[in-house]
């Protein structure tokens, strides 16, 4: 944050105001995209709701997280790692 402060009081304010139209930008399109855009292709790909789609993964989230704390638990491992290893090891 103090290089970026630096950076806007070295330039003008239309650097800050670039910075903040593309944080609002990303940040929008990110909730378009998950939203709108995700929920309509599940649907019409397989008539399937959201509603229905996190009622059916609740059960494996649940047991993905469950396994990764135990792993951190009783191995010692790093969170980071064990998420990562736990949710891209899981049968697909």
């Amino acid at each position: 944050m103090a290089l970026l402060l630096q950076l806007v009081t070295a330039e003008d304010t239309n650097l800050l105001t670039t910075l903040i139209k593309f944080v609002a930008i990303v940040t929008g399109t990110t909730l378009l995209h998950g939203l709108l855009v995700l929920p309509l292709t599940l649907y019409l790909t397989t008539g399937m709701t959201s509603f229905k789609f996190w009622q059916g993964i609740r059960e494996a989230l649940i047991t993905t997280f469950a396994t990764s704390s135990s792993v951190e638990q009783h191995l010692h491992v790093k969170r980071d790692i064990a998420g990562f290893i736990i949710l891209h090891s899981a049968p697909r």
